[in-house]
């Protein structure tokens, strides 16, 4: 693992692909039905702050 990394890299490739999926589905749901839609496009911003906000904090502990 790199140093510079919070954690190992298919792990974040992993993370990060999820959270886009959720981002799509949302997108995809507002055409269908806008408050789903929403409540879709709301938890992918709340899974993208915390993993950022995680990233952020686990850099710290390691630098």
């Amino acid at each position: 693992m790199n140093e510079r990394l919070p954690w190992p890299p298919a792990t974040a490739a992993r993370a990060l692909a999820f959270v886009g999926l959720v981002w799509l589905a949302g997108f995809g749901l507002f055409a269908l039905s806008p408050a789903l839609g929403g409540l879709f496009c709301f938890l992918a911003a709340w899974l993208t702050s915390g993993l950022i906000g995680t990233a952020m904090r686990s850099h710290e502990e390691v630098g």
